[in-house]
């Protein structure tokens, strides 16, 4: 309760550098990752970021991601870290005719996210870039932070302001400790689940996996249709056509009770859903 408070009230810091870090660089950069994506890249300018997708063939979520696109021959991109390596496979088993090479380096970066309303404050302490030049779901390479070498974007997945700070691994420990100087307050994933729950953001594993589709999770924005073919477009379409079968709704309990992921949700005694994400 203490950590979701600070990151409410004040500023928190998580250790995320189980994330998975991939890169794509080359000629079909951008073609490759409209065609592997759900989303449109073509809409994403220099320095940019965007939510996207890894959809399968039949339109079930293979993983949900960030990318940044830093310029048109190289893309760099953050997945959940159970995913890595089976992320990697999938990906890499689809770039024939492609002009491209996809690179793993998750173990070459510590990853610190900053969220709190005092993030921008903090972060500012410890760098020289002005903060106010990087625009929401933006990211800039190669600034100092706290002496160290960093890739910043305002970004983060709590529902609150502020930054995910990438710098090699060993340098890791230096930043998170000035960070921590400057106040904000070292905070674990259970606060992280819970903080990304109350803002109402769909996690990996609950509210969509390679079962369910996008569809489903209410993800739709993050699909585009009109941008030529794409892994799973043919599925969703399909879905479309028919009809939702399921969707995504909120829950509350009025009495006392948890609900936790997996329960089932009777009506009339006839089961019609299940819980994704539960808490008190």
């Amino acid at each position: 309760v203490a950590e979701h408070n600070a990151v409410r009230e004040n500023v928190g810091l998580f250790d995320v550098s189980h994330m998975g870090e991939f890169y794509f660089e080359g000629p079909d950069a951008l073609k490759f990752a409209n065609y592997i994506f759900s989303n449109n890249i073509d809409n994403v300018e220099d320095g940019q970021c965007q939510y996207t997708l890894l959809l399968n063939d039949h339109g079930g979520v293979v993983d949900d991601l960030i990318l940044a696109k830093i310029n048109d021959e190289k893309i760099f991109m953050v997945v959940n870290g159970a995913n890595v390596e089976k992320d990697y496979e999938w990906i890499t088993a689809r770039t024939e005719g492609f002009d491209v090479k996809v690179i793993n380096d998750t173990d070459k970066f510590s990853v610190i996210a900053v969220q709190g309303p005092n993030a921008p404050k903090v972060v500012q302490a410890l760098t020289d870039y002005n903060l106010d030049d990087l625009g929401y779901y933006h990211m800039v390479e190669d600034i100092e932070i706290a002496g160290k070498k960093a890739n910043i974007s305002n970004s983060g997945y709590t529902g609150e302001a502020g930054y995910e700070i990438y710098t090699a691994w060993d340098d890791g420990p230096a930043v998170w400790k000035a960070l921590m100087d400057e106040g904000a307050v070292p905070c674990g994933l259970g606060c992280r689940d819970t903080l990304r729950f109350e803002a109402a953001m769909p996690l990996y594993g609950n509210e969509m996996d390679e079962d369910h589709s996008p569809i489903e999770a209410g993800l739709k924005f993050a699909i585009k249709f009109d941008k030529g073919d794409f892994v799973g477009k043919e599925a969703l379409e399909k879905e479309i056509e028919e009809g939702q079968k399921k969707k995504i709704i909120g829950l509350e309990l009025k009495g006392k009770g948890i609900p936790r992921q997996g329960y089932k949700i009777l009506k009339d005694g006839k089961e019609i859903g299940e819980i994704t994400t539960g808490y008190l």
